[in-house]
Protein backbone atom coordinates (compact mmCIF):
# COMPACT_ATOMS: atom_id res chain seq x y z
CA UNK A 1 0.00 0.00 0.00
CA UNK A 2 1.14 3.47 -0.84
CA UNK A 3 -0.81 6.56 0.20
CA UNK A 4 -0.10 10.18 -0.57
CA UNK A 5 -1.90 12.85 1.47
CA UNK A 6 -2.47 16.09 -0.44
CA UNK A 7 -3.81 17.64 2.75
CA UNK A 8 -5.66 16.60 5.90
CA UNK A 9 -8.79 15.62 3.97
CA UNK A 10 -7.55 14.63 0.51
CA UNK A 11 -5.49 11.57 -0.41
CA UNK A 12 -4.61 9.13 -3.18
CA UNK A 13 -3.89 5.47 -2.47
CA UNK A 14 -2.53 2.48 -4.38
CA UNK A 15 -3.09 -1.04 -3.01
CA UNK A 16 -1.65 -4.26 -4.43
CA UNK A 17 -2.48 -7.78 -3.26
CA UNK A 18 -1.51 -11.20 -4.53
CA UNK A 19 -3.46 -14.36 -3.74
CA UNK A 20 -2.89 -17.98 -4.65
CA UNK A 21 -5.61 -20.60 -5.16
CA UNK A 22 -4.60 -24.25 -4.84
CA UNK A 23 -6.43 -26.90 -6.89
CA UNK A 24 -8.59 -29.23 -4.82
CA UNK A 25 -8.06 -32.97 -4.44
CA UNK A 26 -11.26 -33.63 -6.42
CA UNK A 27 -9.97 -31.49 -9.31
CA UNK A 28 -6.72 -33.46 -9.32
CA UNK A 29 -8.11 -36.96 -8.56
CA UNK A 30 -11.91 -37.09 -8.55
CA UNK A 31 -13.77 -40.01 -7.02
CA UNK A 32 -15.69 -41.88 -9.73
CA UNK A 33 -19.40 -41.06 -9.45
CA UNK A 34 -21.83 -43.40 -11.20
CA UNK A 35 -24.91 -41.23 -10.56
CA UNK A 36 -24.79 -39.83 -14.09
CA UNK A 37 -23.10 -42.13 -16.60
CA UNK A 38 -23.39 -39.44 -19.30
CA UNK A 39 -21.19 -37.02 -17.32
CA UNK A 40 -17.71 -38.16 -16.33
CA UNK A 41 -15.29 -36.04 -14.32
CA UNK A 42 -11.63 -36.57 -15.21
CA UNK A 43 -8.82 -35.68 -12.78
CA UNK A 44 -5.83 -33.56 -13.70
CA UNK A 45 -2.83 -34.28 -11.43
CA UNK A 46 -0.65 -31.74 -13.30
CA UNK A 47 -2.71 -28.68 -12.27
CA UNK A 48 -0.74 -25.64 -11.12
CA UNK A 49 -2.03 -23.21 -8.49
CA UNK A 50 -3.57 -20.02 -9.87
CA UNK A 51 -2.32 -16.60 -8.78
CA UNK A 52 -4.49 -13.46 -8.73
CA UNK A 53 -2.96 -9.98 -8.92
CA UNK A 54 -5.25 -7.26 -7.50
CA UNK A 55 -4.64 -3.53 -7.87
CA UNK A 56 -6.78 -0.71 -6.48
CA UNK A 57 -6.30 3.00 -7.19
CA UNK A 58 -8.28 5.38 -4.98
CA UNK A 59 -8.76 9.14 -4.62
CA UNK A 60 -10.77 10.74 -1.82
CA UNK A 61 -11.48 14.35 -0.95
CA UNK A 62 -13.66 15.91 1.75
CA UNK A 63 -14.64 19.59 1.82
CA UNK A 64 -15.32 20.50 5.45
CA UNK A 65 -16.70 23.95 4.52
CA UNK A 66 -19.48 22.45 2.37
CA UNK A 67 -19.60 18.99 4.07
CA UNK A 68 -19.27 17.41 0.63
CA UNK A 69 -17.11 14.50 -0.43
CA UNK A 70 -15.80 13.07 -3.67
CA UNK A 71 -14.41 9.54 -3.96
CA UNK A 72 -13.34 7.46 -6.91
CA UNK A 73 -11.59 4.14 -7.25
CA UNK A 74 -10.53 1.68 -9.92
CA UNK A 75 -9.89 -1.99 -9.19
CA UNK A 76 -8.28 -4.48 -11.53
CA UNK A 77 -7.75 -8.24 -11.12
CA UNK A 78 -5.83 -10.61 -13.39
CA UNK A 79 -5.43 -14.34 -12.70
CA UNK A 80 -2.45 -16.32 -13.99
CA UNK A 81 -2.98 -20.07 -14.51
CA UNK A 82 -6.70 -19.69 -13.72
CA UNK A 83 -8.46 -22.97 -12.86
CA UNK A 84 -11.12 -23.35 -15.59
CA UNK A 85 -13.34 -26.08 -17.04
CA UNK A 86 -12.51 -28.19 -20.07
CA UNK A 87 -15.64 -29.97 -21.41
CA UNK A 88 -15.53 -32.54 -24.19
CA UNK A 89 -18.74 -34.05 -25.62
CA UNK A 90 -18.44 -37.24 -27.62
CA UNK A 91 -20.72 -38.19 -30.53
CA UNK A 92 -23.22 -39.80 -28.07
CA UNK A 93 -23.31 -36.45 -26.13
CA UNK A 94 -21.54 -37.94 -23.12
CA UNK A 95 -19.70 -35.16 -21.29
CA UNK A 96 -16.14 -35.43 -20.00
CA UNK A 97 -15.16 -32.51 -17.76
CA UNK A 98 -11.77 -31.67 -16.34
CA UNK A 99 -10.26 -28.69 -14.56
CA UNK A 100 -7.28 -27.21 -16.44
CA UNK A 101 -5.06 -24.14 -16.17
CA UNK A 102 -6.11 -21.44 -18.62
CA UNK A 103 -3.58 -20.35 -21.23
CA UNK A 104 -5.31 -16.93 -21.29
CA UNK A 105 -5.52 -14.54 -18.33
CA UNK A 106 -9.05 -13.60 -17.20
CA UNK A 107 -9.39 -9.99 -16.03
CA UNK A 108 -11.93 -7.92 -14.10
CA UNK A 109 -12.15 -4.13 -13.89
CA UNK A 110 -14.46 -1.99 -11.78
CA UNK A 111 -14.64 1.81 -11.62
CA UNK A 112 -16.72 3.75 -9.10
CA UNK A 113 -17.32 7.50 -8.66
CA UNK A 114 -19.24 8.87 -5.66
CA UNK A 115 -20.21 12.42 -4.74
CA UNK A 116 -22.18 13.61 -1.70
CA UNK A 117 -23.20 17.15 -0.81
CA UNK A 118 -25.81 18.75 1.46
CA UNK A 119 -28.71 20.58 -0.16
CA UNK A 120 -29.94 21.85 3.18
CA UNK A 121 -27.21 21.91 5.83
CA UNK A 122 -27.66 19.05 8.39
CA UNK A 123 -31.11 18.22 6.93
CA UNK A 124 -31.02 17.06 3.31
CA UNK A 125 -28.11 15.39 1.49
CA UNK A 126 -27.78 14.49 -2.18
CA UNK A 127 -25.59 11.53 -3.24
CA UNK A 128 -24.67 10.01 -6.56
CA UNK A 129 -22.73 6.84 -7.27
CA UNK A 130 -21.72 5.58 -10.72
CA UNK A 131 -20.35 2.04 -11.24
CA UNK A 132 -18.97 0.36 -14.33
CA UNK A 133 -17.66 -3.21 -14.60
CA UNK A 134 -15.96 -5.39 -17.16
CA UNK A 135 -15.01 -9.04 -16.78
CA UNK A 136 -13.64 -11.82 -18.94
CA UNK A 137 -13.61 -15.57 -18.26
CA UNK A 138 -12.29 -18.51 -20.22
CA UNK A 139 -13.16 -22.16 -20.62
CA UNK A 140 -12.61 -24.91 -23.16
CA UNK A 141 -15.31 -26.89 -24.97
CA UNK A 142 -15.58 -29.23 -27.95
CA UNK A 143 -18.61 -31.19 -29.19
CA UNK A 144 -19.15 -34.20 -31.43
CA UNK A 145 -15.75 -35.79 -30.86
CA UNK A 146 -15.50 -39.41 -32.09
CA UNK A 147 -15.54 -41.85 -29.14
CA UNK A 148 -12.35 -43.51 -30.39
CA UNK A 149 -10.52 -40.15 -30.21
CA UNK A 150 -11.20 -39.68 -26.47
CA UNK A 151 -8.48 -40.86 -24.10
CA UNK A 152 -9.60 -40.26 -20.51
CA UNK A 153 -6.03 -40.63 -19.19
CA UNK A 154 -4.95 -37.71 -21.45
CA UNK A 155 -8.14 -35.76 -22.15
CA UNK A 156 -7.83 -33.48 -25.15
CA UNK A 157 -8.17 -29.73 -24.68
CA UNK A 158 -11.34 -28.29 -26.18
CA UNK A 159 -11.66 -25.10 -28.19
CA UNK A 160 -11.04 -21.89 -26.23
CA UNK A 161 -14.21 -20.04 -25.25
CA UNK A 162 -14.23 -16.46 -23.92
CA UNK A 163 -17.12 -14.91 -22.02
CA UNK A 164 -17.21 -11.15 -21.49
CA UNK A 165 -19.53 -9.21 -19.23
CA UNK A 166 -20.21 -5.49 -19.01
CA UNK A 167 -22.36 -3.54 -16.60
CA UNK A 168 -23.03 0.04 -15.60
CA UNK A 169 -25.24 1.48 -12.90
CA UNK A 170 -26.16 4.83 -11.45
CA UNK A 171 -27.60 5.46 -8.00
CA UNK A 172 -29.07 8.78 -6.91
CA UNK A 173 -30.31 9.40 -3.39
CA UNK A 174 -31.69 12.08 -1.14
CA UNK A 175 -31.25 11.57 2.59
CA UNK A 176 -33.29 13.55 5.10
CA UNK A 177 -32.04 13.82 8.69
CA UNK A 178 -34.05 15.21 11.56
Amino acid sequence: RFQYNFGRKTFARIDYRGKTNQPSITQMQPVKNNDDLMAETVGNPSLDPSFTHSLRLMYSSFNSDKFSSFNTFLTADATQDALVQNKIYDSTLKQYSQTVNSAKIPVNFMWNVMYTTPLIQKKLHFSTSTNTRYGSQYSYISKGIDIDDIDVSHLMLGDLSKTQSYSASEELSLTFSN
